[in-house]
Protein backbone atom coordinates (compact mmCIF):
# COMPACT_ATOMS: atom_id res chain seq x y z
CA UNK A 1 0.00 0.00 0.00
CA UNK A 2 2.78 2.42 0.86
CA UNK A 3 4.56 1.63 -2.39
CA UNK A 4 1.41 2.37 -4.38
CA UNK A 5 0.93 5.72 -2.61
CA UNK A 6 4.55 6.64 -3.21
CA UNK A 7 4.36 5.77 -6.90
CA UNK A 8 1.08 7.68 -7.22
CA UNK A 9 2.68 10.74 -5.58
CA UNK A 10 5.65 10.43 -7.93
CA UNK A 11 3.45 10.24 -11.03
CA UNK A 12 1.16 13.09 -9.95
CA UNK A 13 4.08 15.38 -9.08
CA UNK A 14 5.80 14.58 -12.36
CA UNK A 15 2.68 15.08 -14.51
CA UNK A 16 1.45 18.22 -12.74
CA UNK A 17 4.95 19.69 -12.58
CA UNK A 18 5.58 19.15 -16.28
CA UNK A 19 2.12 20.50 -17.16
CA UNK A 20 2.74 23.67 -15.15
CA UNK A 21 6.23 24.07 -16.64
CA UNK A 22 5.09 23.67 -20.24
CA UNK A 23 1.70 25.42 -20.33
CA UNK A 24 1.96 27.85 -17.35
CA UNK A 25 -1.79 28.44 -16.90
CA UNK A 26 -3.12 31.12 -14.58
CA UNK A 27 -5.09 29.66 -11.70
CA UNK A 28 -6.40 30.43 -8.23
CA UNK A 29 -5.40 28.53 -5.10
CA UNK A 30 -6.55 29.10 -1.51
CA UNK A 31 -3.62 29.78 0.82
CA UNK A 32 -4.59 29.96 4.49
CA UNK A 33 -7.25 32.68 4.77
CA UNK A 34 -7.00 34.30 1.36
CA UNK A 35 -7.10 33.40 -2.31
CA UNK A 36 -3.92 33.58 -4.42
CA UNK A 37 -3.78 34.11 -8.16
CA UNK A 38 -0.87 32.30 -9.73
CA UNK A 39 0.35 33.99 -12.90
CA UNK A 40 2.50 32.32 -15.55
CA UNK A 41 5.79 32.90 -13.71
CA UNK A 42 4.42 31.63 -10.38
CA UNK A 43 2.87 28.61 -12.16
CA UNK A 44 6.21 27.75 -13.79
CA UNK A 45 7.99 28.12 -10.45
CA UNK A 46 5.46 25.80 -8.81
CA UNK A 47 5.86 23.36 -11.71
CA UNK A 48 9.63 23.39 -11.21
CA UNK A 49 9.16 22.67 -7.50
CA UNK A 50 6.83 19.74 -8.27
CA UNK A 51 9.28 18.38 -10.82
CA UNK A 52 12.11 18.55 -8.26
CA UNK A 53 9.89 16.70 -5.75
CA UNK A 54 9.22 14.04 -8.42
CA UNK A 55 12.98 13.75 -8.95
CA UNK A 56 13.45 13.29 -5.21
CA UNK A 57 10.83 10.52 -5.23
CA UNK A 58 12.58 8.85 -8.16
CA UNK A 59 15.94 8.89 -6.35
CA UNK A 60 14.30 7.48 -3.24
CA UNK A 61 12.50 4.73 -5.15
CA UNK A 62 15.64 3.78 -7.02
CA UNK A 63 17.65 3.37 -3.81
CA UNK A 64 14.83 1.81 -1.79
CA UNK A 65 13.88 -0.88 -4.27
CA UNK A 66 17.29 -1.73 -5.74
CA UNK A 67 18.31 -5.39 -5.92
CA UNK A 68 21.19 -4.80 -3.52
CA UNK A 69 20.13 -2.42 -0.77
CA UNK A 70 22.85 -0.24 0.61
CA UNK A 71 23.13 3.28 1.90
CA UNK A 72 23.60 5.94 -0.75
CA UNK A 73 27.03 7.48 -1.01
CA UNK A 74 27.75 10.84 0.65
CA UNK A 75 27.67 12.52 -2.76
CA UNK A 76 24.16 11.20 -3.43
CA UNK A 77 23.09 12.30 0.06
CA UNK A 78 24.46 15.79 -0.59
CA UNK A 79 22.62 15.96 -3.92
CA UNK A 80 19.42 14.76 -2.23
CA UNK A 81 19.74 17.44 0.47
CA UNK A 82 20.42 20.13 -2.14
CA UNK A 83 17.32 19.04 -4.08
CA UNK A 84 15.19 19.20 -0.90
CA UNK A 85 16.41 22.74 -0.23
CA UNK A 86 15.80 23.68 -3.89
CA UNK A 87 12.23 22.31 -3.75
CA UNK A 88 11.48 24.26 -0.57
CA UNK A 89 12.94 27.46 -2.03
CA UNK A 90 10.93 27.06 -5.25
CA UNK A 91 7.70 26.38 -3.32
CA UNK A 92 8.27 29.46 -1.16
CA UNK A 93 9.13 31.55 -4.21
CA UNK A 94 6.00 30.46 -6.07
CA UNK A 95 3.76 31.26 -3.09
CA UNK A 96 5.40 34.67 -2.71
CA UNK A 97 5.01 35.43 -6.42
CA UNK A 98 1.29 34.67 -6.36
CA UNK A 99 -0.80 37.76 -5.82
CA UNK A 100 -3.43 37.75 -3.07
CA UNK A 101 -6.88 38.58 -4.38
CA UNK A 102 -10.14 38.99 -2.48
CA UNK A 103 -12.38 35.98 -2.42
CA UNK A 104 -15.34 36.24 -4.82
CA UNK A 105 -18.70 36.74 -3.13
CA UNK A 106 -20.96 33.75 -2.89
CA UNK A 107 -23.57 33.60 -5.63
CA UNK A 108 -26.52 32.78 -3.42
CA UNK A 109 -26.29 31.35 0.03
CA UNK A 110 -29.48 29.70 1.26
CA UNK A 111 -30.64 30.76 4.71
CA UNK A 112 -29.59 28.49 7.53
CA UNK A 113 -32.77 27.13 9.19
CA UNK A 114 -30.83 26.13 12.28
CA UNK A 115 -29.77 29.62 13.31
CA UNK A 116 -31.42 30.39 16.63
CA UNK A 117 -31.55 34.17 16.25
CA UNK A 118 -33.42 34.24 12.97
CA UNK A 119 -35.94 31.61 14.09
CA UNK A 120 -36.48 33.22 17.50
CA UNK A 121 -37.36 36.54 15.87
CA UNK A 122 -40.03 34.91 13.73
CA UNK A 123 -41.82 33.03 16.51
CA UNK A 124 -44.46 34.94 18.47
CA UNK A 125 -45.25 33.33 21.81
CA UNK A 126 -47.91 35.81 23.05
CA UNK A 127 -51.23 35.34 21.30
CA UNK A 128 -51.90 33.23 18.24
CA UNK A 129 -52.60 35.25 15.16
CA UNK A 130 -56.23 35.03 14.03
CA UNK A 131 -55.16 34.86 10.40
CA UNK A 132 -53.08 31.77 11.10
CA UNK A 133 -55.72 30.10 13.29
CA UNK A 134 -59.18 31.12 12.04
CA UNK A 135 -62.05 30.54 14.41
CA UNK A 136 -64.70 28.00 13.66
CA UNK A 137 -67.67 29.64 11.92
CA UNK A 138 -70.11 28.24 14.50
CA UNK A 139 -68.23 29.82 17.42
CA UNK A 140 -68.43 33.35 16.08
CA UNK A 141 -71.12 35.60 17.43
CA UNK A 142 -73.19 37.77 15.19
CA UNK A 143 -74.05 41.16 16.58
Amino acid sequence: MLRACLVMMFVLCALCGLYLLVFAPEFFMPVRDDLRQFGPLAARTLGAALTVIALLAFIFLRHQYAKVRRYPSPAVQAIYFALIVLALVLLNLSLNQAEPVPAPPAQSTPPNPYQLESRANKIDFDVPDSRKFPRHPASTTVA
